[in-house]
């Protein structure tokens, strides 16, 4: 059987290419302390819209309707106490855990985490993100959703994170003012 020639010129190409990345990773090494290269975030972001199922990444939130200002405060509650540790009170990121993960905690402020379902976002947080800090949200499945859905009107709408800081206080899971210690 005689392999084409265009298909031999493919794996030439894709061959000295790996060949050139490999050289320029072992040249530079692999450090969490930079930033990832346009590459390695397109690769992510394409890897983990793969990852998330099309009807998961399809699915509305139940709460954007009827979410009152308590179940709001409640959202912007947990996620000081469960999400600011990495995604700072006001959403960008920029704490020294968030700051220092590989890749770093996304803003999730930023037009391009706007941009994402809420199906998307919520399988994210349940299920957590591979190969990132994201770690899946622990609990039972019902709770779970419950506790989530109503945060992700908080981080669908930027400004909902701002906040005050007496609003959100100094809110840490196992602090004096988080519901784990109560």
């Amino acid at each position: 059987m005689k392999i084409p020639k265009a298909i031999l010129w493919i794996l030439l190409v894709a061959l000295i290419a790996g060949l050139a990345y490999g050289a320029v990773l072992l040249r530079h090494g692999i450090s969490a302390r930079k930033d990832p290269s346009k590459t390695e975030t397109r690769v992510a972001r394409a890897l983990r819209h793969m990852a998330i199922p099309k009807l998961d990444r399809e699915d509305e939130n139940p709460w954007k309707d009827v979410a009152t200002p308590d179940v709001m405060k409640d959202a912007r509650e947990h996620f000081a106490d469960h999400c600011a540790q990495c995604h700072a009170n006001d959403g960008s990121g920029q704490t020294s855990v968030g700051r220092n993960l590989y890749p770093p905690a996304p803003d999730m402020r930023a037009a391009r985490t706007q941009a994402l379902t809420d199906g998307a976002l919520f399988y994210a947080i349940e299920h957590g993100i591979p190969w990132t800090g994201m770690a899946a949200c622990v609990g039972a499945a019902a709770a779970a959703a419950d506790a989530i859905a109503p945060m992700l009107i908080v981080i669908s709408r930027a400004a909902g994170l701002g906040g005050t800081s007496r609003e959100h206080g100094r809110r840490r899971p196992g602090s004096p003012g988080s519901r784990a210690a109560r």
